[in-house]
């Protein structure tokens, strides 16, 4: 897979510091050897001279770590989530540009979108020995009522589902566990629309659905079934405003969205712009997820995009770096 980042990389200069921020209550990392963890990223940083910080709890105090931490700190590793990684991404993309670190968040959460669209291995071993030696460029974060998202926002029937998925999780008993696939079975079939106000930049209308996804720059298509972008440095967010009112109409748009068709379906209107607001117009609280997270809000969301805030380290492209 190529890189996605297109803007111009910069070379690094010598690290000297770097933070580490573990989430150890993050799905895959609960299952992991913090100890282990913890030496296969210190082990690189020492070879290369790096003195390493550790920091090692939830995600808000890994939040109240990042806003304290060495102020000459060269790099921000991140282990957890793509929540914990939003979060933290968040802070970091309001440090000022001249003492901005690098931000690395490690592939250890389910999709890893964010990591995938920067060109980086899906292991987090390989993905942190790339990142170490590899340029920096600057990448846009989206903010949904002023929480950072690095990929997307969907609101809908797969905001209801995800609701639905968590009870599964938290159920302690075979009724409760049964009485949650019977939902997501009852979401599924009917997958009820709803009608939101849209104010996309400076134009308004309104719209009927039971899907509505707004990127953090657009969709290009889909690797291994995931949504991809070719860019995430163009200041844009991408708002889908589909077709669809049943059960079979959010299928069949997950299917084009792991296809790589979305952009291209008669059933899309695709919407670029640097600031979108969506209100609830049916009287119903709109249920939404933020990189995967579930949320609910009865009044309007505002979404703006924050061009080029983020710094990350860009593995260069095989065949670039063959051709080089």
């Amino acid at each position: 897979m190529t890189s996605s980042v297109s803007s111009a990389p910069d070379r690094p200069k010598p690290m000297k510091r770097a933070s580490v921020f573990i989430n150890q209550h993050s799905g895959r990392v609960s299952s992991s050897d913090l100890h282990e963890l913890r030496e296969e990223v210190h082990g690189p940083l020492k070879k290369m001279g790096v003195e390493a910080e550790f920091y090692i709890d939830n995600c808000p105090s890994l939040m109240e770590a990042v806003r304290t931490c060495h102020p000459d700190t060269d790099l921000y590793v991140v282990i957890g989530g793509d929540g914990t990684i939003a979060a933290l991404a968040d802070i970091v993309s309001t440090f000022d540009m001249d003492h901005k670190p690098a931000f690395l968040p490690l592939p250890f959460g389910t999709a890893n979108m964010f990591t995938r669209d920067l060109g980086f291995p899906l292991d987090p071993w390989e993905a942190f020995e790339a990142a170490l030696n590899a340029p920096h460029s600057l990448v846009d974060v989206a903010t949904v009522d002023g929480k950072a998202f690095l990929n997307n926002v969907v609101l809908g029937t797969f905001a209801e589902l995800a609701e639905v998925r968590e009870y599964f999780r938290e159920a302690d008993n075979l009724f409760d566990k049964a009485q949650s696939l019977f939902e997501s079975a009852d979401v599924l079939m009917h997958s009820p629309e709803h009608r939101y106000g849209l104010t996309i930049d400076n134009q308004t209308g309104e719209v009927t659905t039971n899907t509505l996804i707004v990127s953090n720059n657009a969709f290009s298509g889909s690797v291994d079934g995931i949504p991809h972008r070719d860019h995430l440095d163009k200041g844009e967010l991408a708002v889908y405003l589909t077709d669809s009112h049943s059960g079979l109409g959010f299928i069949a748009r997950v299917a084009e969205a792991v296809l790589g068709d979305l952009a291209d379906s008669e059933a899309v209107d695709v919407r670029t712009c640097r600031r979108c607001v969506i209100d609830p117009r049916d009287g119903e609280a709109i249920h939404y997820t933020i990189d995967g997270e579930i949320h609910e809000s009865e009044t309007a969301l505002t979404f703006e995009i924050r061009e080029k805030a983020l710094k990350v380290p860009r593995p260069i492209p095989q065949e670039a770096a063959a051709a080089s």
